[in-house]
């Protein structure tokens, strides 16, 4: 591990897009099996997702990814949603990278892009098990405003500016 992190836009094909979902089960599969992570409810789902990650991220929106050196450490998408919302989604850190604030540098440049693409907020859903709220989010200005009842996520929301929300 060099630590040289770059984040930079997504731009790869389908084998990037490929390699993306791969590392998303591993990663989710290391958080259900060693994190104490509950169960995901909707891994199919975010799976054929990320091979699709020119649709559903790349049209009005965007994905990031992390590399140290030639690897694949981390990765966030932004989607826009019919309301011009953006829904920051599969926010993902390979587990050697942990405590590195690489999940926040992610997020917030996520962040920042919302506003170059005029989204008038953003929202997420994360498990209160992760800790993400309290280290990624919240320092972002993200507040809780419900819960997923089916899978138990808090849902935050950051609008773009002060107000309003």
């Amino acid at each position: 591990m060099t630590h040289d992190i770059r984040i930079l836009p997504f731009s790869g094909g389908r084998a990037a897009m490929e390699e993306i979902a791969e590392r998303h089960l591993a990663i989710r599969t290391w958080q259900v099996t060693y994190a104490g992570r509950p169960p995901f409810a909707d891994i199919l789902d975010s799976q054929e997702d990320l091979r699709l990650l020119d649709v559903h991220y790349l049209r009005g929106g965007a994905f990031l990814v992390a590399y140290d050196g030639q690897r694949l450490v981390g990765f966030v998408g932004l989607r826009r949603c019919a309301d011009g919302w953006g829904e920051l989604k599969r926010l993902a850190v390979e587990p050697l990278w942990h405590g590195l604030g690489l999940g926040r540098r992610l997020a917030a440049a996520a962040v920042g892009l919302s506003f170059g693409l005029r989204m008038p907020g953003l929202r997420l859903a994360t498990h209160p098990a992760e800790g993400a709220a309290e280290r990624v989010y919240r320092p972002l200005r993200f507040t809780e405003y419900g819960q997923n009842p089916r899978t138990g996520d808090l849902l935050m929301r950051r609008p773009a500016l002060d107000g309003g929300a």
